[in-house]
C-alpha cells in the first residue's frame, strides 16, 4: 500500500511541475492556450496518461480566468470549460486544475490553485487567508476519524474563517450537497482495476470516491489518501473573486503529509505575499 501512496505523493510533484512549465510566459495566453500547454506537458511525461481523469472540462483541465468564470457551478458544463476569448492578464485572479493520473498504479494525483498576481491588497490577502483555510481543514484530519466528523470539523473552520463554500461543493457535482474532497480510490489497499485505458479508469475512479460530506462514515485508516478541496467566498466581501485550493492528504503506516506542492509556482509568477 505504501507504493500506493508514494505513486500519489509522486504524480502530485509532476502536476506542479506540468503547470509550472506552463505558466512560463503566460501572460496574455487564453484559457484554451493554457489549457493547450498543459496537455502538452503532459503527454511529454510517459508516467501518467497524458490526459487527466476529471473529463469534462476535455483533458481534464480547467483554467478560469476572472471573477465571473471562477464563479461556476459545474466544471462539467460546456461555457465553464476554457475559452479562446479569455486572456489572462496579471490583475485578474485565475483558478487553475489538472487531474494527472499515474499509469502504473491508476493512483490521481490532482493539483489546483488560485493565482493572483496582482497589487491590491485586499485580494491578496483573501487568497492567503483562503490557502490557510484549507490547510486548516487538511489538518484536522487524524487516523480514525470519519469524513463525516472531519466535514463537521471543516465546518467549524470555515466559520471561524469567514468563508462559505462556493456553491454546494467544490469542482464536483455529482457528490450531495456539500463536501470538502474526497478518497483517492485504492490507496488504502483495494485492489485498483488494473492496466484499463483512461477513458474507462475516468469512470471507475468517479465512482469508487467518497466523499467528505455530512453522511459518510467512512473511517481513516493508516493507510490511505484523500483530498481536501474547497471554493471559498466570503459573504461579507462579495466583491472578491471566490478562492480555490486543493491539497492532498496521505497517510502511510500512520505517518501524516499534507501535499500542496505550491511554492514553486508561487515564486515563478511571483506570489511573493504567498511565500
Amino acid at each position: 500500500m505504501t507504493d500506493m501512496i508514494s505513486a500519489i505523493e509522486r504524480t502530485r510533484e509532476t502536476a506542479a511541475s506540468i503547470l509550472s512549465s506552463a505558466l512560463t510566459n503566460f501572460q496574455g495566453k487564453t484559457e484554451q492556450e493554457i489549457r493547450d500547454r498543459i496537455l502538452k506537458e503532459m503527454a511529454r511525461c510517459t508516467e501518467i496518461f497524458p490526459q487527466g481523469w476529471y473529463d469534462p472540462p476535455p483533458g481534464g483541465v480547467s483554467i478560469l480566468i476572472g471573477k465571473e468564470r471562477m464563479e461556476f457551478d459545474s466544471l462539467r458544463k460546456p461555457e465553464y470549460w476554457p475559452r479562446p476569448d479569455v486572456r489572462y492578464t496579471s490583475d485578474a485572479p485565475a483558478m487553475m486544475y489538472v487531474s494527472p493520473v499515474d499509469r502504473a498504479t491508476q493512483m490521481l494525483g490532482d493539483f489546483g490553485l488560485t493565482i493572483y498576481q496582482g497589487d491590491d491588497a485586499t485580494l491578496q490577502s483573501h487568497v492567503r487567508r483562503g490557502l490557510n483555510t484549507v490547510l486548516d481543514i487538511a489538518q484536522r484530519a487524524n487516523i480514525g476519524m470519519s469524513f463525516a466528523d472531519l466535514y463537521v470539523a471543516g465546518r467549524e473552520v470555515l466559520a471561524q474563517n469567514r468563508f462559505e463554500h462556493a456553491r454546494i461543493s467544490t469542482i464536483t457535482s455529482n457528490a450531495g450537497d456539500s463536501n470538502f474532497g474526497h478518497t483517492v480510490p485504492w490507496s488504502n489497499g483495494e485492489t485498483a482495476p488494473g492496466e484499463l485505458p483512461i477513458d474507462q479508469l475516468r469512470e471507475k475512479i468517479r465512482v469508487a470516491r467518497r466523499f467528505i460530506n455530512p453522511y459518510e462514515q467512512y473511517v481513516i485508516p493508516p493507510t490511505c489518501s484523500f483530498t481536501v478541496e474547497s471554493r471559498l467566498l466570503d459573504p461579507e466581501k462579495p466583491a472578491l473573486s471566490n478562492i480555490f485550493f486543493h491539497v492532498i492528504v496521505t497517510f502511510s503506516e500512520g505517518e501524516k503529509k499534507v501535499l500542496t506542492n505550491f511554492e514553486e509556482i508561487f515564486k515563478q509568477v511571483g506570489m511573493k505575499y504567498m511565500l
